[in-house]
């Protein structure tokens, strides 16, 4: 297609030119992925985990997940009791909530069953942490009242 555009005149320049297309600087290239260091994720989850306050301690499971499982807040919201199994320690990822709508995932490649880590299958088993009367429709990280948690962007 590009060589017939050339060829037909439409395309003066060689797009395979390797001088007019320079490779990216360091500089002019996004900068990479900067994640929490080891030493602030234990604050941040320490923090959530000890605070006075009852409201955010309720948080500590979600903000765990997050942390150690690496998933889309949009997808960890969603999360179903139904979803999880702390048996086989996998979830299942199926579907996204984002700003308190719920649906599908993005794509189709995003649908997945995911290995949970032992320190999260862990986290997610303490009985003190969950409610007593639950079902398997039941949202697995829900707000202290026991409402769904809302992600806005």
């Amino acid at each position: 297609m590009l060589r017939d555009a050339r060829i037909d005149g439409f395309i003066t320049l060689d797009l395979f030119d390797r001088d007019f297309f320079k490779p990216l600087s360091i500089t002019d290239s996004k900068p990479s992925i900067d994640p929490y260091k080891p030493e602030e994720r234990k604050i941040i989850l320490e923090a959530f985990r000890t605070s006075p306050s009852k409201r955010r301690r309720h948080y500590y499971r979600c903000v765990f997940f997050q942390f150690w499982q690496g998933s889309r807040p949009s997808k960890a919201i969603a999360l179903r009791r139904e979803d999880v199994d702390l048996r086989y320690a996998t979830a299942g990822i199926h579907k996204s909530t984002v700003q308190g709508h719920q649906g599908g995932t993005k794509t189709v490649r995003s649908n997945r069953e995911i290995h949970l880590r032992d320190n999260v299958v862990r986290v997610l088993s303490e009985e003190n942490l969950a409610p007593l009367n639950v079902s398997p429709d039941d949202f697995l990280f829900t707000t202290p009242e026991g409402t769904p948690i809302e992600q806005f962007l």
